[in-house]
């Protein structure tokens, strides 16, 4: 069910007395997320999604397509945007006419770096964001002039020209990559099988919907509905209301006579099917919600 956080003295005293027993520096880092999850620093500034290719599978339906088609010259070249300064490129960019945004991840004597980079399409790079844990990034989603990044445990939204930080909220999960329709971003935390909706402009929580099941995979939106894939007694597809959280509906895939899909990816929008990658019966496959 739909909720938002409300916070009473018990739980304030709570959070303190546990803290003050765990001492420890990521027992105190989860005590604070949950009594203040959003840091907040400025506006985003929001506006159309970025082109020619916004976030993964392109848009919020995850289709991966777009209108406008692309077309290759008679001699194509293969040329480098950005070295990722010795990293590997974790996932699938946001690109845009200027710019390209990038997760990384590097490891170096034992010790992770990961980091957000935007790198000019010339091959400068514009800014990086980095951290020293092992948490990995998922891709990037960028809207108007903000991207949106989300690693695990966080959310962070960015101006994606200088790399300065609008405001974080302390819920996300890779790889699933924050959805981002008109002034809303639905993200899925790494905990609890939660689906949050957060203000674009200021990342206040808009409502969150506990679906009690282990949900790691992307939102997809289409229309006034989310779309989330998770595991409640067997996989299976979530259809959560976009403005108030209630769980619409909830679709196994699969019945006693039919076995379950076995997925571990996110969900696809195509007309009123659904599609999804997974395994039946030990055969890999497309398979298609109608």
């Amino acid at each position: 069910m739909p909720s938002t956080l409300h916070l009473t003295r018990r739980d304030a005293l709570a959070g303190g007395a546990v803290a003050g027993l765990l001492g420890t520096a990521g027992c105190l880092d989860r005590v604070r997320d949950r009594l203040h999850p959003r840091t907040y620093h400025s506006d985003a500034v929001l506006g159309d999604p970025l082109e020619p290719w916004p976030t993964l599978g392109h848009d919020a339906r995850h289709t991966g397509a777009r209108e406008a088609p692309t077309e290759l010259p008679a001699e194509p070249t293969v040329e480098r945007v950005g070295d990722g300064g010795g990293a590997f490129y974790e996932e699938p960019p946001a690109i845009g006419e200027e710019a390209v945004y990038s997760a990384l991840s590097d490891q170096h004597n034992g010790e992770y770096g990961r980091a957000f980079v935007a790198t000019e399409r010339g091959g400068d790079e514009r800014w990086r964001l980095e951290w020293p844990e092992s948490k990995s990034p998922a891709p990037p989603t960028v809207h108007g002039e903000t991207a949106f990044l989300t690693r695990a445990g966080t959310t962070v939204a960015v101006d994606r020209r200088t790399g300065k930080r609008r405001w974080s909220y302390a819920a996300g999960i890779a790889p699933a990559a924050p959805t981002v329709v008109d002034e809303t971003v639905y993200v899925i935390a790494d905990r609890g099988g939660t689906l949050y909706a957060l203000e674009a402009a200021t990342g206040a929580e808009q409502f969150r919907t506990d679906l009690g099941a282990a949900v790691d995979h992307r939102p997809a939106v289409g229309g006034d509905a989310v779309y989330v894939l998770g595991y409640d007694d067997g996989y299976a597809l979530y259809v959560v209301d976009a403005a108030g959280g209630d769980v619409r509906r909830t679709v196994p895939l699969g019945n006693p006579e039919t076995p379950s899909v076995d997925t571990n990816n996110g969900v696809s929008l195509a007309g009123d099917a659904v599609y999804l990658t997974g395994v039946r019966d030990g055969r890999p496959g497309v398979f298609r919600v109608a």
